[in-house]
């Protein structure tokens, strides 16, 4: 019978050299494919930012429109008031001219006596009558003037309110190339912008939350997506169940144990104890079930490594 063939201490410091070298490599390979998706996290907030800006001074636009609206608005109340106040003062002297007219048969019979004229009659009055119809020439000519003044500030009004509702369409296609949704202001400009931006503000805190919470598990997809390209389907015998597996199992968990009392646990002994385990299974169902708990203890360590770097930069 052959005798078994035994692993020396050199050969397992070997291995575990080895484990080291590629881990480190590994290691690198995920700070250089983070820092890789941090350059694209940063240039999508950049270009975000730029469209905050954007909108910011849309909106300083729009209230400036606002005031010159709230203007022309009063400019025109001003005008109406005046049209009525002169509009008024026509009836005024219209009634006044009735008023006047209304002796003038008696104003002539005066003058058939030989009295003189009674000085009150338009008929009789040239001065009066010139004065009445310059004056409601004066009307009609300042009514005319507000009307054409009216006819202005209409036109002004609608041409701020095509600015108005150009501007509502620009804010709602800055929305739309913002957050890919097609939709114009719900109560106003100034609100829908304030509306939209915490918006972003609030999708861009949920991704950012979400990348924290399940970023390993995306780079570990994103890893095996690239191993598949590569390598295409894998199909390898385990390997596994060698002489002294169990022994450097039990070895393994035996040193987790005795750091883990002294309060010097890592998570390469935690690791480590989890790869020797699967190392020394042969049954393919157990096997699967170290495999599952020492990629789960893997996961977690980059994890850790995540939370640390984002202390650090916080």
């Amino acid at each position: 019978m052959a005798a078994k063939k035994k692993i020396t201490e050199k050969e397992l410091i070997k291995e575990l050299e080895a484990y080291k070298k590629a881990k480190e490599e590994n290691d690198e390979r995920f700070m250089r494919e983070r820092d890789e998706a941090r350059a694209e996290r940063d240039a999508a907030t950049s270009k975000m930012n730029g469209v905050f800006a954007e909108l910011d001074r849309k909106s300083k636009d729009l209230r400036a429109w606002e005031q010159d609206c709230k203007a022309v608005r009063a400019e025109k109340e001003a005008l109406i008031k005046e049209a009525d106040d002169a509009a008024s003062r026509i009836v005024e002297l219209q009634a006044m001219l009735q008023q006047k007219l209304s002796p003038a048969e008696t104003c002539r019979e005066e003058r058939a006596a030989g009295n003189g004229g009674c000085g009150t009659c338009a008929i009789c009055c040239k001065e009066l009558k010139d004065a009445l119809e310059k004056n409601s020439t004066q009307a009609h000519a300042a009514m005319d003037d507000m009307e054409m003044q009216w006819k202005d500030a209409k036109k002004e009004v609608f041409q701020f309110k095509a600015d108005y509702e150009g501007a509502c369409k620009l804010v709602a296609d800055m929305h739309a190339a913002a957050v890919g949704e097609v939709r114009g202001p719900n109560v106003g400009p100034v609100e829908d912008v304030a509306a939209m931006r915490a918006e972003l503000l609030a999708a861009r805190k949920s991704l950012a939350e979400e990348k924290d919470a399940g970023g390993v598990l995306r780079d570990i997809q994103e890893e095996r997506t690239r191993q598949d390209v590569k390598w295409g389907q894998q199909n390898h015998p385990d390997g596994t169940g060698h002489t002294h597996a169990r022994a450097h199992a039990d070895s393994a968990k035996s040193v987790c144990n005795h750091y883990a009392k002294i309060g010097q646990l890592t998570w390469m002994h935690i690791l480590t104890e989890e790869m020797m385990e699967a190392f020394a299974e042969t049954d393919p169902k157990l096997l699967r079930t170290e495999l599952i708990q020492a990629a789960a203890v893997a996961t977690a360590w980059a994890e850790c490594i995540d939370r640390r770097q984002r202390g650090r930069e916080s």
